[in-house]
């Protein structure tokens, strides 16, 4: 997609938001080589605190690289992961970090494995030998939508705009597009 003289390809399906404001949901793309290879910045310098940086900024930390998502005034990328993502010059396409795997009868599941059945999801409640999702409601529950304001265990599991996120963290009800210290996205 094209948006402001430069080229972004979706990393998730979403239902249109801004690319350069929606960098969990989009990529910057080289537009000179026809490839999906991420544009990668040969403009690094060492993150330092206090100092402004806009967004779209790459900045080296502790030996990782980390792009900031809004312009922020000299925030840590390790802690205010609201401000900045972990960034990386590797060419291809986005791969899939989280899959959210089928249900199989008789596969052995751990308390908190999150599948897929019948086109819905669920997460297992107590571990279990591959017990029917839709059957076995003690072992297992059907994942939630989120609700701003709702308290979440570390290890809970909600669907928000059309993804699966599972809390890093106990937490207040933050959204888990926006607090990514706090929820991790799930599926591709």
């Amino acid at each position: 997609m094209s948006y402001s003289g430069l080229l972004y390809l979706a990393k998730y399906a979403n239902p249109g938001y801004n690319p350069t404001v929606s960098t969990y949901y989009w990529a910057r793309y080289d537009c000179n080589s026809l490839s999906t290879a991420p544009v990668c910045s040969s403009t690094v310098s060492n993150w330092t605190q206090g100092l402004p940086y806009a967004a779209s900024a790459v900045v080296s930390y502790n030996n990782s690289l980390y792009i900031a998502k809004y312009a922020n005034p000299g925030y840590n990328p390790t802690v205010s992961t609201y401000y900045w993502a972990t960034y990386t010059c590797s060419s291809g396409a986005p791969t899939c970090s989280n899959p959210i795997a089928t249900w199989v009868q008789g596969q052995n599941y751990a308390a908190g494995a999150v599948v897929s059945y019948q086109g819905l999801q669920y997460v297992a409640k107590y571990a279990n030998p591959g017990y029917n999702p839709t059957v076995s409601t003690y072992y297992w529950a059907p994942v939630g939508s989120w609700v701003q304001g709702k308290a979440y265990a570390a290890g809970s599991v909600v669907t928000y705009s059309g993804s699966t996120y599972k809390a890093k963290y106990a937490n207040p009800g933050y959204n888990p597009t926006i607090s990514t210290y706090y929820w991790s996205k799930l599926g591709c």
